[in-house]
């Protein structure tokens, strides 16, 4: 009888022991699953406030391109509220001539840890264009369920406007370094380069080297403001007629011009030297100081041949024969190829253009 209640009292002992284990793994349970809870509400929470309250727009894009989730923000950015957007085609909100950038950048999403970054424009509700860039990454997903693309979008209006006057401020510097500021023709710099490079390119090359006459006399009768005016209206004059002919310009130095002419032989070249020369005669520019009363030019026209060295000694053919065309009384054109050799030598020997006058 004693050994059976012994019995019984261990048999209720351990089940009050197991039922207390049980209680307390179901109140560790509780406690961690409250814990859990907590903290998923917490890191909900934190979430919501971060895309409640960031200025870059979140969203969530399905496999088709329509739009899942767009975070608050875009209230502020766009001017419209969220909803406006969810289940549309976020390609159809993109101006139209960015689409295809956006296109380019999901594709590569393929590709494993891509996380494409592409700049784009949209429109607000007020209809002004803003820039915006954005970041695709492949959001990871549990077993089931569909992938999704995860995309953050910041406005870069004011980043891409500053850009864009930084680039046109380079290319106007660019240009300066490569511009005359008087003329607005190349200067020598882009004159020696462009020859440099034509020579090398070009079998047929000319070179016409343009003095004007009696400039000198023209400065000291109505002043270097009435000089520069007229080397603007000379130099506008070469520049539209070099144009025509696929030909270069630029101001050589002073009152000389020089006109770079590929693929034009030496016969041309004189037309074209002769057709610049009637063109700045009809300007008809008063000179008190010349002969004729009229601001005129000679020119000097050099063609390249088997015999020219570079394009240093074809610059000074044309030279010696622009030279020679101030000997026989300005206001005409010579061609290197009408010289004899013994007249380029004795030419060589001259002073330089600028000092003739």
């Amino acid at each position: 009888m004693v050994s059976d209640l012994t019995s019984d009292a261990l048999v209720a002992g351990l089940l009050v022991a197991i039922m207390a284990g049980m209680a307390a793994l179901l109140n560790g349970q509780f406690h961690f699953r409250a814990r859990l809870e907590h903290f998923l509400r917490d890191r909900e929470a934190r979430v919501r406030l971060l895309t409640d309250n960031i200025a870059d727009i979140v969203i969530v894009i399905d496999r088709k391109g329509c739009l899942q989730y767009v975070s608050p923000s875009v209230a502020a950015v766009l001017g419209m509220e969220e909803n406006a957007f969810l289940g549309r085609a976020c390609l159809e909100m993109v101006h139209e001539d960015d689409r295809e950038k956006i296109a380019g950048a999901s594709r590569r999403l393929k590709e494993a840890g891509a996380c494409p970054s592409v700049r784009f424009r949209m429109q607000r509700s007020g209809g002004e264009t803003i820039w915006l860039e954005c970041r695709f990454k492949m959001a990871g997903y549990s077993s089931g369920r569909k992938p999704e693309i995860v995309g953050v979008l910041r406005d870069v209006t004011r980043q891409q406007r500053l850009e864009q006057e930084l680039s046109s401020a380079n290319l106007r510097l660019a240009q300066l370094a490569t511009t005359d500021g008087l003329t607005r023709l190349a200067n020598r710099r882009s004159f020696d380069a462009f020859l440099r490079e034509a020579y090398a390119r070009y079998p047929v090359l000319s070179v016409l080297l343009i003095d004007i006459d009696h400039f000198k006399g023209f400065n000291d009768a109505l002043g270097h403001q009435a000089g520069d005016r007229c080397l603007q209206q000379i130099a506008q004059t070469i520049g539209s007629a070099t144009a025509e002919t696929g030909g270069f310009s630029a101001r050589y130095g002073g009152e000389e011009f020089a006109v770079v002419l590929p693929g034009v032989a030496e016969a041309k070249a004189v037309k074209v030297a002769d057709a610049i020369r009637l063109l700045v005669s009809r300007l008809s520019i008063d000179h008190p100081r010349s002969p004729r009363k009229r601001v005129t030019i000679s020119v000097g026209v050099a063609e390249k041949s088997a015999t020219t060295e570079s394009e240093l000694a074809l610059t000074r053919e044309a030279d010696i024969a622009l030279y020679q065309a101030k000997e026989h009384g300005r206001d005409c054109t010579v061609a290197s190829s009408t010289l004899v050799p013994g007249s380029l030598e004795l030419a060589s020997l001259v002073p330089a253009i600028s000092d003739v006058g």
